[in-house]
């Protein structure tokens, strides 16, 4: 099970100084222990959330 959230960027600029947002889609996972920039096929996805948990 994922859960996700989606936040904007311009309304919530603590959030994105923190994780350094540049630009949208940004997809930060576990607080930065992945992370996927722009928008990309659904296994490419897919295999960052496998990297960032370990498996």
């Amino acid at each position: 099970m994922v859960l996700a959230e989606g936040v904007e960027a311009t309304e919530f600029q603590e959030l994105s100084e923190k994780y350094m947002i540049s630009g949208v889609p940004d997809t930060v996972i576990n607080d930065s222990a992945g992370r996927v920039v722009g928008a990309v096929p659904e296994q490419n996805m897919l295999a960052e959330l496998m990297r960032a948990l370990g498996k």
